[in-house]
């Protein structure tokens, strides 16, 4: 987000192009909003876009339930990972 305020009417130009909607304010995005403007305009090559998806899923099951719901069992080294 520090990156993207640096230049921020680019930012919502890029997120306007990808949302088709106008932006609201920076500090307002969701990590995926962050995410995909910053690759748009070039922050983020793929590759870290896509480790930034896996990361954002682990990230997802710190909710217990969510892990109980989907029956989901981590190992010790999938852990050390996230």
């Amino acid at each position: 987000m520090d990156v993207l305020q640096r230049d921020e009417p680019k930012a919502k130009v890029a997120y306007h192009k990808l949302k088709i909607k106008n932006p609201p304010d920076l500090s307002s995005w969701n990590l995926v909003e962050l995410v995909e403007v910053a690759r748009d305009i070039g922050l983020l090559n793929k590759s870290v876009v896509h480790l930034s998806y896996g990361l954002r899923e682990f990230r997802n099951l710190v909710h217990p339930g969510k892990q109980v719901r989907e029956k989901v069992s981590l190992t010790e080294e999938e852990a050390e990972i996230s």
